[in-house]
């Protein structure tokens, strides 16, 4: 059966929801050192399946544009602070509050050596660590991720459209989130 939970020990650290890592990942497709910020861990066995679950989702801040990034971090620091850490981050309320991140979503395996050199980001730190990451922005590929998806059936055209559409919806509610 299925479970999820909002922490893990992977290693020497713990994982909880809500709170900022970095490590190295071995299997990566293109950030080989990500800055996350951990949703759950899954783990289990599906029941229909078969297929054994381990992986935690977090939100790849690599994958956000920088000044989402800052508006992020403005926003949740003060929560994580206040709550001395014991948060919950869960799918639903990044979507409904940063529509934005929804394309920067990751799995990261679990147990089979995938996490390298993991490390608690602490909260003094992370203004620092992930919104002067320059050198490592693959918020581009992230766009193009969601102008693929916003329409798979239609023409090219279409899904220019589409993603025209969806880009000016989001931005246009995080101009007037303010």
């Amino acid at each position: 059966m299925l479970a999820v939970s909002s922490r893990v020990r992977e290693g020497m650290v713990w994982f909880r929801t809500g709170h900022f890592y970095s490590f190295y990942c071995s299997k990566y497709e293109n950030d080989p050192i990500p800055t996350i910020v951990m949703i759950n861990w899954i783990h289990g066995t599906h029941p229909n399946t078969g297929h054994v679950h381990n992986y935690i989702q977090a939100i790849n801040l690599s994958y956000v544009p920088r000044n989402y990034r800052k508006k992020f971090i403005k926003m949740w620091l003060p929560t994580l602070q206040a709550n001395g850490g014991n948060v919950r981050l869960t799918w639903q309320k990044v979507v409904q509050r940063w529509p934005f991140m929804r394309y920067a979503i990751r799995r990261y395996l679990l147990k089979r050596n995938y996490l390298r050199f993991a490390r608690e980001i602490p909260p003094d730190k992370v203004e620092d660590e992930v919104i002067s990451t320059w050198t490592r922005d693959y918020s581009l590929m992230a766009v193009k991720h969601m102008a693929m998806v916003a329409d798979k059936a239609g023409s090219r055209e279409t899904r220019r459209n589409i993603f025209a559409k969806q880009l000016s919806k989001y931005l246009y509610k995080y101009r007037t989130s303010r």
